[in-house]
């Protein structure tokens, strides 16, 4: 007996820092699920898979296009970049998703809603117009002078005809007398009621089925577990790959926790360096 509780405290002992944040990652995870209930918890796992999904699918077309390639970085730092910005777009869809039904849900009027699309238009509108003409201000010869580095320059060019597109639209907007309705019965009134119907509906849907009896807890644990492990995954796969954290001396001799990916993720690298250029093999 003796010596099993010595084994164990040496194996809380040889962990390191990332282990412990895997348990934290993992624990997070586990938390919110059972706070979250049966609903959220399989809409996440599902985001979390689609999220995947969409990476190994688009990160090399999006590391070819301007968004990622003006970043003053190598080619693989670039692949790598694209993977995890198409990752977090996709999660942060899911939470403006939610956002959205809870906000529209507790909407009564629905011509309120004509403030909100006109607004979520204009945002869409003037980033699409910025990026497509931000080289109207960043090829001007003044520009180059002043900004030499040249993703300085792209930064501050969207940032320019963002802000010059939406002064000059305010300005229209107030010489024209023009405002956005939303007392007197408007056009698009009987769309927006069914949105918000429908986003009443699926409220009550995601704050069901969460009563906390030891089978929902298990459940709910489960799913939290498996989104974790998921997430830690892209993580420390990611992490793999880049020469600064793939030679530390706790990722070369990982143990316990961090061990686990690390083998795993070991085992899956060749195949996976079919689809994916970034990867780099363990020598």
């Amino acid at each position: 007996m003796e010596n099993f509780f010595t084994n164990i405290w040496l194996n809380i002992t040889s962990l390191v820092w990332a282990d412990y944040l895997a348990i934290l990652i993992l624990l997070t995870f586990i938390y919110i699920s059972i706070k979250n209930g049966l609903a959220k918890g399989i809409i996440n796992l599902s985001f979390f898979l689609i999220a995947i999904i969409a990476t190994f699918l688009f990160y090399e077309q999006l590391a070819s296009t301007r968004l990622i390639m003006w970043l003053p970085i190598d080619e693989k730092s670039k692949l790598i970049s694209s993977f995890i910005l198409i990752f977090i777009t996709v999660i942060a869809i899911k939470q403006f998703l939610y956002k959205s039904v809870e906000l529209l849900s507790k909407i009564n009027n629905p011509c309120m809603l004509n403030i909100f699309f006109a607004f979520k238009l204009f945002i869409i509108f003037n980033t699409l117009f910025s990026w497509h003409y931000l080289d109207l201000i960043a090829n001007l010869y003044i520009t180059s002078v002043i900004i030499t580095n040249e993703s300085l320059r792209v930064i501050l060019s969207f940032i320019a005809v963002f802000s010059i597109v939406s002064v000059g639209l305010s300005f229209m907007i107030k010489l024209l007398n023009i405002s956005v309705d939303t007392n007197k019965p408007c056009l698009l009134a009987p769309f927006f009621q069914k949105i918000i119907n429908y986003s009443a509906m699926l409220n009550v849907v995601l704050i069901e089925n969460n009563e906390k009896t030891l089978k929902n807890i298990l459940l709910f644990t489960l799913i939290g577990l498996i989104n974790g492990i998921l997430v830690l995954f892209i993580v420390f796969f990611i992490l793999s790959n880049m020469n600064w954290f793939y030679q530390q001396n706790y990722w070369i001799e990982a143990k316990g926790i961090l061990k686990i990916f690390k083998d795993f993720i070991t085992y899956i690298k060749p195949e996976l360096s079919e689809y994916l250029l970034f990867i780099q093999i363990d020598k």
